[in-house]
């Protein structure tokens, strides 16, 4: 199954073609916002008491980038990066900018995809870098560059969620695809989730691909009997998170957070809830 996602900050992304079935070659179809969005950055910057300012110089000093630049040097790489790259790839989670010039191609590794779509928001407050590296790296060939970024793509995080049936156990996976997009996968059994706001939440989902593979069941927190959501937490969440009720019961403060937890995790403890 493909990756697939259709924005980046309410931008449509065009796909120009998959490198395999989880790396896609993609442009972002937005009018140039580079003045905008750097007014939008010194405007943070020059706020009383700038978060902008602290943090990211704390990581500029942290990652000896003050060895290479400036401040306003090394956000300008970032922003070159975000909005004037010639096109980009994803796995989904992490995204590699791509800038062509005379020397090559110059790439851009984004920490993820939410790090990279933080400076596309109306009110990003800039306050951390997109780039996981600001030391970029170029590629004289595009054979390369597209090897490379291949080779740092292919790690995909994948959650496995026990299945038992029979007194044996097998699993079903979770992967990530973009900011609130799923895939669910057991066996050719397989299914992409694009979770919207006003749409079917994860839990709903997760619960019907369950049925989709019975008789496996789960071992999970959402098939616990000690699971609970509040209707706080399951609005919030999307129906990601909700509360144990045997830690909480165990706690001083039974709101604390320390209760909260995964629907997709599991523990010791587990105990399935009756049908």
């Amino acid at each position: 199954m493909k990756i697939v996602f259709e924005d980046i900050a309410k931008y449509k992304i065009e796909v120009i073609e998959y490198l395999n079935d989880s790396i896609m070659k993609f442009k972002i179809e937005m009018p140039d916002i580079y003045d905008d969005r750097w007014e939008l950055y010194l405007e943070q910057l020059n706020k009383e008491n700038s978060s902008t300012k602290k943090f990211i110089d704390n990581e500029i000093v942290g990652r000896y980038y003050d060895k290479i630049g400036t401040r306003d040097e090394i956000v300008k790489i970032n922003f070159r990066h975000c909005f004037q790259a010639n096109y980009y790839y994803s796995n989904g989670q992490k995204i590699i900018s791509v800038v062509e010039s005379q020397n090559g191609y110059e790439i851009g590794i984004h920490k993820s995809n939410k790090h990279f779509t933080d400076f596309f928001y109306p009110h990003s407050s800039f306050a951390v870098l997109s780039l996981e590296n600001c030391k970029v790296q170029t590629y004289e060939t595009k054979e390369k560059l597209e090897s490379e970024i291949v080779n740092k793509l292919s790690f995909l995080e994948v959650q496995r969620i026990a299945l038992e049936h029979d007194s044996n156990l097998d699993y079903m996976e979770v992967q990530k695809v973009h900011l609130s997009d799923y895939i669910l996968r057991y066996g050719n059994n397989q299914k992409q989730l694009n979770l919207k706001y006003e749409g079917p939440t994860f839990d709903t989902e997760l619960k019907e691909f369950l049925k989709s593979i019975e008789p496996r069941k789960a071992i999970c927190c959402i098939e616990c009997k000690h699971f609970q959501f509040s209707g706080m937490s399951h609005s919030m969440s999307g129906g990601h998170s909700g509360y144990c009720q045997l830690m909480r019961s165990k706690l001083k403060e039974p709101n604390v957070k320390q209760s909260i937890t995964n629907i997709t995790l599991s523990c010791s403890k587990f105990e399935r809830k009756d049908d």
